[in-house]
């Protein structure tokens, strides 16, 4: 690390003197801070301009925070790599919000008669046009529309 900002000491926990000098997969979760070294060193050499990844960061407490990071390399004068920049973005939030919506509308469903509960699912699948849930995936399954007529 060569600058940590307040928001990134707020988040973490760590100050700029505890950070300095160390790498951004040094502050991963032991499980992914392999494979995070060798993406961060992948891109690096790749002829991506930027490049995003969700990796969980550990703070000084020891807890895990899912942070969406946006890389972008450093160039010096003559185009060679000089060093990574990443802009960290907490999703704490985000997927705390999305688990109680998720929670919801499970509840929403299960207070349904069991006709209703097949009409609704039904419903949400014919209205999903491909390209929403299958962003490009060529392995993703084909879909097939369910509801009146079909």
């Amino acid at each position: 690390m060569l600058t940590w900002n307040r928001a990134a000491e707020r988040t973490s926990g760590f100050k700029f003197r505890e950070v300095r000098g160390r790498h951004l997969f040094d502050l991963c979760v032991a499980e992914s801070q392999q494979s995070t070294e060798v993406w961060l060193r992948q891109f690096a050499m790749a002829h991506f301009a930027t490049k995003s990844r969700e990796i969980n960061l550990t703070t000084k407490e020891t807890e895990e925070l899912p942070i969406s990071w946006a890389c972008s390399r450093m160039l010096d004068d003559e185009r060679r790599i000089v060093g990574l920049v990443a802009v960290g973005r907490d999703l704490t939030e985000r997927k705390w919000l999305e688990a109680q919506l998720i929670t919801s509308s499970a509840m929403s469903l299960a207070k349904r008669p069991p006709s209703e509960k097949t009409n609704a699912v039904a419903r949400r699948i014919s209205s999903q046009p491909p390209q929403e849930c299958c962003a490009g995936n060529p392995r993703h399954h084909r879909h097939t529309r369910v509801g009146p007529g079909r």
